[in-house]
């Protein structure tokens, strides 16, 4: 059943990622929904006990500053996108 599953998700994984940029208006609106989606908000930031002052330069919310404030995670992640998005292995 996995093997079975493995291989439809590889052979469908081309087309789905060119649906997903599609959807969200190009890869790099794709990779700022998916960084989004990996990081708490403020208010969970403070939930969990951090204080404001302590939130971290990671959590961007604006597109632009996804984009332009580039660090080695955001470049390892976006050319993990633009290769295809293949499973990741460290």
């Amino acid at each position: 059943m996995n093997e079975g599953l493995g291989l439809l998700a590889e052979r469908s994984r081309k087309r789905v990622l060119e649906a997903l940029e599609d959807g969200f208006g190009g890869r790099s609106l794709l990779f700022v929904s998916l960084w989004q989606s990996s990081i708490p908000t403020l208010r969970q930031f403070e939930s969990e006990g951090g204080e404001p002052g302590d939130y971290d330069w990671r959590y961007e919310t604006n597109p632009s500053d996804v984009l332009n404030l580039v660090t080695p995670e955001k470049a390892q992640a976006f050319e993990w996108l633009a290769q295809g998005a293949y499973p990741y292995r460290h």
